[in-house]
């Protein structure tokens, strides 16, 4: 059970953009480890989520995600945590857009350079890793370039919905009393919040 619970164009239409305050948002996770799973909670820190406040109906603009530095545990309840690897952030295109084009931008840790793609309709930012425990990482400030729609409003936000749609996912390797352990765990936002909106007009 130890094992477990371880892997615990800004403005086209010339408005204002709006820029929201650091924040944490709570995570609803999963992990599973020699054949137990047990729920867990894990925070996803943001520095700031930046989208124009309105802009006209067909044009571009784009919402810029910039993450919080993280520290991946050393030890979690009597588990040393050796390392975390395959993290992935999903996050959906938001709604009355098209979605255009995503880079990213700085981030910090080990391993290959994050990567970006959309799969289905969302968002997906992946580190391979692996990041071993104790260790600092940052996930690098994700640019999303989008067309809005004909009206309406564009709400960003994170993904996953449950366990079996989870939002984040992640795999590790933890230790207990000398055994080693291949955890996998996965989770969703709760709540989710809207993090950018955008008024189409």
């Amino acid at each position: 059970m130890a094992a477990v619970a371880a892997v615990a164009g800004l403005l086209a239409s010339g408005a204002t953009a709006s820029a929201a305050a650091p924040m944490v948002v709570h995570y609803t996770m999963e992990g599973s480890a020699g054949g137990q799973s047990l729920p867990f909670a894990l925070p996803l820190g943001l520095d700031s989520v930046t989208a124009p406040a309105t802009v006209r109906p067909g044009a571009e603009f784009s919402v810029v995600i910039d993450s919080a530095p993280s520290t991946v545990p050393a030890n979690i309840g009597g588990a040393t945590v050796q390392e975390v690897s395959e993290y992935v952030l999903r996050i959906p295109v938001p709604s009355n857009t098209t979605y255009v084009s995503t880079a990213l931008t700085g981030g910090s840790g080990p391993g290959p350079a994050p990567v970006v793609e959309l799969v289905n309709g969302v968002i997906q930012v992946s580190t391979a890793g692996p990041v071993g425990g104790g260790q600092a990482f940052e996930l690098p400030t994700l640019t999303i370039t989008l067309i809005a729609g004909a009206s309406g409003t564009a709400e960003t936000k994170l993904g996953g919905t449950s366990i079996s749609d989870p939002g984040i996912s992640f795999k590790a390797k933890v230790s207990v009393e000398g055994a080693t352990f291949d955890a996998t765990a996965a989770g969703f936002p709760d709540p989710s919040p809207v993090l950018a909106s955008t008024v189409i007009g």
